[in-house]
């Protein structure tokens, strides 16, 4: 989750700058050129130009470098984000001067380690204010699209303005750190599959049935110390001194278990089409997700379990949060960590497990309670654009 300076926080380190743009830099020239002809020879109008044009520049740096002074920024909070959409970054500037508006300011983001850092996981995003009156506060928001799953590392936040005639940029620069996590890419999967799935479930949920306190009746049986009221057979009780409880099958959703093999070495994981092996593993990871969530919206109890890279489990449960925790599991997982040698816990009897491998599985087919894929066959496991999806 992201992580952004608290309202009643201490005022964040900011360092003032002034730049000179190109537009700007053919002014200064002009103007130096025009000081050089008025004092070599003198002339009234020339002089008269050069004051102004020199008077341009001075009010420019004045009115920019006061605009800002008094101006502060905070990013709100940052939320999780995936892979491929697009999320919002949003902005709180407030203004303190009960004198000076701010104009044309720009907020664009620093990242950790300079630009090369997200040149592969994100663009630098950018925001716009057109004006901010004396005392008010605004917001500003910012568009990103993540290209990859990981956590991404905000550090400085600049605000810049060029006005009032765009000669002189004055930037101030924010220390905001905060970090942002990616979840991996979700892809839409086949509506086959996903009945295939569930069909295999409800079948293991009917074989291993569990005994509990609501459901279909299963029968009467003599009272164990520890049975709940509710349960007691009142009509086998009028007939004989024994008390008798009745029993009914426990019922629940149809239970997922996801289990991401990731035990072989990057450098060992077979590919087809060329594909480098860190992005098979990656392909993986996505497979593992658009399962955890396409079982979700069909109200699977989903868990996750890591071979290879440290991971906690994830036991089984329905809904969304349940869901948000599978998905930040895997956006945390690092490919280059040590990789432990273990193999994959049983599960319940009512458990569907399945097995993901990056590039081709080291074994074929399953039994009844397991399935396995390779995140080779993701591109054929990914619903067309024609089908439609439930």
């Amino acid at each position: 989750m992201g992580e952004s300076a608290a309202p009643g926080a201490a005022r964040p380190r900011v360092r003032y700058r002034y730049r000179v743009r190109f537009a700007g830099v053919l002014y200064l020239a002009m103007t130096l050129l025009l000081g050089v002809a008025a004092a070599t020879r003198p002339n009234n109008l020339l002089v008269w130009i050069f004051g102004v044009m020199l008077g341009a520049i001075l009010v420019s740096g004045f009115v920019s470098g006061f605009m800002l002074m008094r101006l502060g920024v905070r990013r709100l909070d940052l939320r999780t984000a995936m892979a491929g959409r697009t999320t919002r970054l949003r902005y709180e500037l407030r203004n303190r001067s009960r004198i000076w508006s701010a104009f044309a300011l720009s907020i664009r983001e620093h990242p950790v380690g300079g630009p090369d850092a997200w040149e592969r996981s994100i663009d630098s995003p950018r925001a716009r204010v057109l004006q901010i009156g004396p005392g008010e506060t605004v917001r500003a928001e910012a568009w990103i699209e993540p290209r990859r799953r990981g956590m991404v590392r905000f550090g400085e936040v600049s605000v810049s303005t060029r006005f009032p005639f765009g000669l002189l940029e004055k930037v101030l620069r924010f220390e905001l750190p905060a970090t942002l996590l990616v979840h991996p890419r979700v892809h839409p999967l086949r509506r086959d599959l996903l009945e295939s799935l569930r069909g295999r479930a409800e079948g293991l949920s009917e074989r291993g049935r569990l005994v509990g306190a609501g459901g279909e009746f299963l029968g009467v049986r003599e009272y164990r110390p520890g049975d709940g009221l509710r349960r007691l057979a009142w009509k086998r009780l009028a007939g004989t001194d024994r008390l008798a409880v009745i029993e009914r099958a426990a019922g629940g959703p149809p239970r997922l278990r996801l289990v991401l093999d990731l035990l072989r070495p990057t450098a060992e994981v077979r590919t087809r089409d060329d594909l480098a092996p860190r992005d098979a593993e990656e392909r993986a990871i996505e497979l593992v997700a658009s399962l955890a969530a396409a079982a979700t919206a069909h109200g699977f109890e989903t868990g996750l379990e890591v071979l290879g890279p440290a991971s906690p489990g994830i036991e089984a449960r329905s809904g969304r949060r349940a869901l948000e925790r599978i998905l930040d599991a895997l956006a945390g997982l690092d490919l280059d960590a040590p990789r432990e040698s273990r193999s994959a816990s049983g599960g319940g009897r009512r458990d569907l497990r399945v097995i993901v491998e990056a590039g081709e599985p080291s074994a074929l087919g399953g039994d009844d309670r397991t399935w396995r894929f390779g995140s080779a066959r993701l591109g054929t496991l990914i619903a067309t654009p024609r089908e439609p999806i439930r």
